[in-house]
């Protein structure tokens, strides 16, 4: 069992159609997995849905819904897999995303921490093998008319199990 807590950005219908079909085409994996989204937890094995579920809803009343500015396309070099990653990247509403990922791991869920890193918030877009493969997606990304504007009003718990989403809940900011 592994839990994510996630955020769905609000977009308009044509943008949402563009980054969709971005991803199925350049990320098909996980675009047939999740819906575009930006990850403020990363995979919890060490507390129940539950609990992760409480928390989120602790957390999620010292919030409001804010609106997010995609706007940036950042290549990445992901150590842990190997992989070359496309983000889409956001400035408006960046230091909202970065507050939740961070309030979330305070306390005695400190210890589901996996990575100590700078927490940058982004929508996953794009993945390949080799940096020549990024480039030729990063160049094929000029079909996205950014900035994209969007909104966050809700976090969702999510647990995954073999490779699927086996339950989710929505929790309102």
């Amino acid at each position: 069992m592994t839990i994510f807590v996630v955020a769905y950005p609000l977009v308009g219908h044509s943008d949402d159609q563009a980054i969709k079909k971005f991803r199925r085409h350049h990320d098909q994996a996980k675009a047939d997995l999740i819906e575009p989204h930006f990850t403020l937890v990363f995979a919890i094995t060490t507390f129940s849905y539950e609990d992760v579920l409480a928390h989120t809803r602790h957390l999620a009343v010292e919030f409001q819904p804010f609106e997010v500015l995609l706007n940036r396309l950042v290549p990445f070099a992901d150590q842990f897999t190997g992989e070359h990653k496309l983000f889409l990247c956001a400035s408006k509403g960046e230091r909202q995303l970065i507050n939740l990922h961070n309030r979330f791991y305070e306390g005695r869920f400190i210890t589901a921490m996996q990575i100590e890193e700078d927490f940058e918030p982004h929508m996953t877009i794009a993945t390949a093998r080799t940096v020549e493969q990024l480039a030729e997606t990063q160049a094929a990304s000029a079909a996205f008319k950014l900035p994209i504007y969007s909104s966050i009003d809700a976090l969702s718990v999510i647990q995954i199990e073999d490779r699927g989403i086996v339950r989710m809940t929505e929790v309102a900011l």
